[in-house]
């Protein structure tokens, strides 16, 4: 898998609107009222990064938590770091269901 470049990086951005770009990464803080609700949601990030074998950096604070994404292996951005985000942005919307 080949690095993105800066046009399909911008492209891609349109997919996952609440998502930002950082230097070399997309990174995206997701909000809850309960410190609990937070660490559940880690959970489910982390069993969808093992399925995609694609591993991302998580911060947890109280009422949030904040994902950042890479690809190291092609030093920079790539179609794994997008296809996580919106697979991660699927499941925060889900939380309700």
């Amino acid at each position: 898998m080949a690095a993105y470049t800066e046009e399909e990086i911008q492209h891609s951005l349109r997919d996952v609107p609440e998502w930002e770009r950082n230097k070399g990464s997309i990174e995206r803080t997701f909000t809850f009222s309960e410190y609990l609700d937070g660490i559940q949601f880690v959970n489910k990030l982390g069993a969808i990064a093992e399925e995609k074998d694609h591993h991302p950096h998580i911060g947890v604070d109280y009422g949030k938590v904040t994902v950042s994404l890479t690809s190291h292996d092609v030093k920079g951005l790539s179609a794994r770091d997008f296809d996580l985000a919106q697979r991660y942005d699927e499941a925060y919307t889900n939380l309700e269901d």
